[in-house]
C-alpha cells in the first residue's frame, strides 16, 4: 500500500528522476505480484527458498507487466534454485571422456540437493550404455546420444539435431538447468609417422573435418541454443543457465614438436576459437577453457607410443594420470571456476 501511495506522488513529478523512480517502483510492485502468483501455484513450501521448480513453471510464458511492458525473467532467475548442472561430453564412451564423466558424479559440488545430468556422446552406442549403467544414481541422470560420427561431416546437421533434442528433453522433463557445460573431448591423432612433407590434401581435409569443423559446429550450436539472439513471446525457458565451453587441448597447441603437424594445428585452432568466444560472449554469462590433460593412459596414448616417429618423445608418455587429470578439470569447473579467466589455456601441470 505504501508503495502504491508513493507511485501516486511520484507520478505528479514529470522530471526525469520522477519518471525513473516511478518505473522502478512499478516493477517492484509487479514483481511482488508475480512472486505471489508463483507462490500460489507451487505451494507455500516453495516461496523464496532454494527451489527446484517443476517443468510446469518452465512451460509458462514469462509473466508480463501491464504497466511497464517489461518481463520478470530476471526476477524469476534471481530466485534461488537448487543447482542443476548439465554436462555434455563428446567421446564419452572410453578414455578421458569416461573418466571426466565419473569425476563429475563423485564431485562434492554435485552432492544432494544438487542435480547432475550427463549427456554422453560418441559413435559406439553400446559402449556409451555401459558407461551410463556405471554412472546412474538418484541425483544423476545419464542420457546417451550414440552413432555420432564426427568424421562424416555431411551428417553434421543430423547429429547436431540429436544432441539438441537430448538437451531439450532434459529441459522439458527436469528442474531448471542452472549451469550447462560442453566438454569437447572427441578428437583424433592423425598419422604420427609422417612429417608435413608427406601429407596429401585429402588427409588434411579429412582430419580438419573431424577436429576443427565438427568442433566449431558443435560450439556454435551450443551457444545459439542457449543464447538465442531473438526470443519469441512463446519462449518456454525463462531461466538461462550460465555456460562453460571446454576444449580438451594439449601442450602441442602452444608448443611445436616434430610429427605432430595436423594435431598441433587442430588443437591451436580450437584454443583460438574459444578465445574468440570468450571475447564475444564476455557479457553473456559464458566462459571458455582449454584444458591440456597431460599424457593419459588410454587407447589414444597407446596409439601414440606405437606410431610416433620420434623415439625421444615416446618417453613423455610413460607416466600416466587419467583419473587425477579428470578430477582436476572437474574441480576447475565446479569448485574453483572463479580462479580461471575465460579463454585461458590451463595444463594439468600448472
Amino acid at each position: 500500500i505504501l508503495l502504491c501511495k508513493t507511485l501516486a506522488v511520484v507520478d505528479i513529478d514529470r522530471g526525469i528522476f520522477g519518471w525513473w523512480l516511478s518505473r522502478q517502483l512499478r516493477n517492484l510492485v509487479h514483481g511482488g505480484i508475480c512472486l505471489s502468483r508463483l507462490h500460489g501455484e507451487l505451494g507455500p513450501q516453495s516461496s523464496c527458498g532454494n527451489v527446484a521448480y517443476p517443468p510446469s513453471v518452465l512451460r509458462r510464458r514469462p509473466l508480463k507487466s501491464k504497466t511497464s511492458g517489461g518481463d520478470t525473467t530476471t526476477l524469476c532467475k534471481n530466485i534461488m534454485l537448487h543447482p542443476h548442472i548439465l554436462v555434455t561430453i563428446t567421446g564419452a564412451n572410453r578414455g578421458f571422456g569416461r573418466a571426466v564423466a565419473h569425476a563429475f558424479t563423485t564431485s562434492s559440488a554435485v552432492s544432494p540437493p544438487s542435480r547432475l545430468t550427463l549427456i554422453l556422446i560418441g559413435r559406439d552406442t553400446t559402449a556409451l550404455e555401459r558407461v551410463q549403467a556405471e554412472l546412474k544414481s538418484e541425483t544423476t541422470k545419464v542420457v546417451v546420444v550414440g552413432d555420432v560420427q564426427f568424421d562424416e561431416i555431411e551428417r553434421t546437421d543430423e547429429w547436431l539435431g540429436k544432441i539438441q533434442t537430448a538437451i531439450e528433453d532434459v529441459r522439458e522433463t527436469g528442474p531448471p538447468i542452472t549451469k550447462a557445460i560442453l566438454i569437447n573431448n572427441a578428437a583424433s591423432l592423425g598419422n604420427l609417422s609422417q612429417t608435413v612433407a608427406r601429407y596429401n590434401w585429402r588427409d588434411i581435409k579429412h582430419y580438419t573435418d573431424i577436429n576443427i569443423v565438427s568442433f566449431s559446429a558443435l560450439c556454435s550450436s551450443f551457444l545459439s541454443y542457449f543464447r538465442p539472439r531473438t526470443r519469441s513471446a512463446d519462449d518456454v525457458h525463462p531461466f538461462s543457465p550460465s555456460l562453460v565451453i571446454v576444449n580438451i587441448s594439449s601442450l602441442l597447441a602452444i608448443q611445436a614438436f616434430p610429427y605432430w603437424g595436423l594435431y598441433s594445428t587442430a588443437k591451436a585452432a580450437r584454443d583460438q576459437l574459444l578465445k574468440v568466444i570468450a571475447l564475444e560472449e564476455a557479457s553473456n554469462d559464458v566462459k571458455t577453457l582449454s584444458y591440456a590433460p597431460g599424457p593419459l593412459d588410454n587407447e589414444m596414448q597407446r596409439d601414440v607410443r606405437n606410431t610416433l616417429g620420434d623415439m625421444e618423445q615416446k618417453e613423455l608418455y610413460t607416466k600416466m594420470h587419467t583419473e587425477d587429470s579428470a578430477t582436476k578439470l572437474v574441480n576447475l569447473l565446479l569448485l574453483t571456476e572463479a580462479g580461471f579467466s575465460s579463454g585461458t589455456h590451463i595444463d594439468f601441470y600448472d
